[in-house]
């Protein structure tokens, strides 16, 4: 008995200790000017969520807010023992709204805060891609490509080749082609297929995409030049069809996006919660 008295109480001993230290190590580096310096500066780095709009069942994505990190950013600066932007370490705020949390809404723009807009180009054959793709290409601009499910499967080789986004698109969704296109397309290439188009709402359609957890993707811009330069602004999705009018307006598109100051970034970027 006096034996297990006596383990108790060298546990008992040990634990407070161990207490003792971790609580006198906190007082020392709550008083170090270095972590005083981070708790000071910590609310002028601190950035608000901007909250997605939704509107019955559309939304467009907001963004994330931040906030430092007092505890993980000071343990990264303390072996310098001097405050530095670089290893400063956050935490996300998120906005109310999600657009994981709302995969069975349309996504009808990006983010309207952002001078970002992204092209879309509809693909079931091949007459014009080469064309069109080389002026992307030229001027280093992203193109999001949706092709059909039929033009997919014929052409992996040719689509392997493209340093550009792919997803597949069809007017009926269903789960086996999804599920079989998106297989294809992250084998041949580095996208990920989270993507559906809608050139309309489609009920059945946001249903299949939203159980395989996918997003829907209803374009804010059909149409060429002139449709484009009337109802550009920020977060457009802008829907192009591999014809020849596309072929002849691409050139003429892409530079008059580029020149209102617009970037034009891939479907990803576009939609992104996270703080650029």
């Amino acid at each position: 008995m006096k034996k297990i008295f006596k383990i108790v109480g060298t546990f008992s001993i040990l634990c407070f200790s161990f207490f003792y230290t971790d609580k006198v190590v906190t007082v020392i580096s709550d008083n170090d000017p270095l972590k005083q310096e981070i708790i000071n500066v910590s609310e002028n780095y601190k950035i608000l969520p901007n909250e997605a709009v939704v509107k019955n069942d559309e939304i467009i994505p907001g963004s994330n807010g931040r906030v430092v990190n007092v505890e993980k950013t000071y343990k990264k600066m303390r072996r310098d023992n001097i405050f530095n932007n670089n290893y400063v370490i956050y935490d996300s705020i998120y906005p109310k709204y999600r657009l994981i949390d709302n995969k069975d809404k349309y996504i009808v723009s990006g983010n309207i805060n952002n001078n970002n807009v992204s092209i879309i180009l509809l693909v079931n054959n091949n007459y014009y891609l080469n064309d069109i793709i080389k002026e992307f290409n030229k001027r280093n601009k992203i193109v999001n490509l949706f092709v059909s499910y039929e033009f997919l499967n014929n052409n992996i080789s040719y689509l392997k080749g493209i340093k550009h986004n792919i997803y597949m698109y069809s007017d009926n969704y269903t789960y086996d082609t999804l599920l079989i296109s998106n297989n294809i397309i992250k084998r041949i290439s580095s996208t990920n297929p989270i993507y559906c188009l809608m050139l309309d709402k489609n009920t059945l359609g946001i249903k299949v995409c939203s159980y395989v957890d996918m997003y829907s993707v209803i374009p804010s811009i059909k149409g060429g030049y002139s449709d484009i330069k009337n109802n550009l602004k920020n977060g457009s999705i802008i829907l192009l069809n591999n014809n020849y009018s596309t072929m002849k307006e691409i050139s003429n598109i892409i530079d008059f996006i580029s020149s209102k100051g617009y970037n034009i970034v891939s479907l990803d970027r576009l939609l992104s919660e996270d703080v650029l």
